[in-house]
């Protein structure tokens, strides 16, 4: 509830495919940045989406310490239960 509420209050920087990228390899920022703007599809990359392009105008970087702070935040579990060979 607590992201919910500062969500309705500034754009949370979590981008879902991204965020997943940055957790699944490890805490790879490189690879989390290529998901965002694929550079070789830039078409394709999660930063040409209508939505976070309005809602970061302004923002230089999206993939600052609040995004590394919430992927992990939010995913890291998920990707620990995912990962659990116990399964």
């Amino acid at each position: 509830m607590a992201l919910y509420r500062a969500g309705l209050q500034r754009p949370l920087h979590f981008f879902p495919r991204s965020s997943w990228e940055y957790v699944a390899t490890g805490a790879n920022l490189g690879r989390a940045r290529n998901k965002w703007l694929n550079y070789w599809r830039p078409a394709f990359g999660e930063s040409q989406f209508a939505a976070y392009r309005l809602a970061l105008r302004g923002v230089q970087d999206p993939l600052d310490e609040s995004f590394i702070a919430l992927a992990e935040r939010i995913l890291a579990p998920l990707l620990a239960h995912v990962a659990d060979p116990r399964l």
